[in-house]
């Protein structure tokens, strides 16, 4: 899993117009709650691994994994987008941004099971302090 999450943290570096793309350590729940954490710059892509199922094949000692992962897309909204504020293009520019992080994802080859990464679930929901989170979920398959 650490190799996908590399892959997965390169191929989102390469996205224009993020300033961070990282391991997802509930550093925007951290800012949120006050605790000590380093400032997060936005656009940020956040990256966690969440659970694999596993099976047993070859005997007993060799195993396949499904299992997902989540990107959350974290931007700022201190921009202005109430019906006649004229700033549409901020709105239009983060979803923009999330459909560039899903086709960078979607369909790219896992380096190390060979098979794609594919969306499986989506959301968007606001935390406090105006920020706007788009959350992507991708199952992948592994062997170990």
């Amino acid at each position: 899993m650490e190799q996908d999450f590399i892959q997965i943290r390169d191929i989102l570096a390469a996205v224009s117009g993020i300033s961070l793309v990282d391991e997802d350590t509930g550093q925007l729940e951290a800012m949120l709650n006050g605790e000590e954490s380093y400032p997060i710059p936005f656009p940020a892509a956040l990256i966690l691994f969440g659970e694999t199922d596993w099976r047993s094949f070859n005997g007993e000692t060799k195993q396949k994994g499904t299992g997902t992962f989540t990107v959350r897309l974290a931007c700022d909204c201190y921009d202005d987008t109430h019906a006649g504020a004229g700033q549409d293009s901020y709105a239009e520019l983060r979803q923009s941004l999330r459909k560039a992080v899903h086709q960078a994802v979607n369909g790219v080859v896992s380096d190390t099971s060979h098979r794609p990464f594919i969306r499986v679930k989506s959301r968007t929901y606001s935390l406090p302090g105006r920020i706007k989170v788009y959350e992507q979920e991708y199952s992948y398959q592994t062997e170990e």
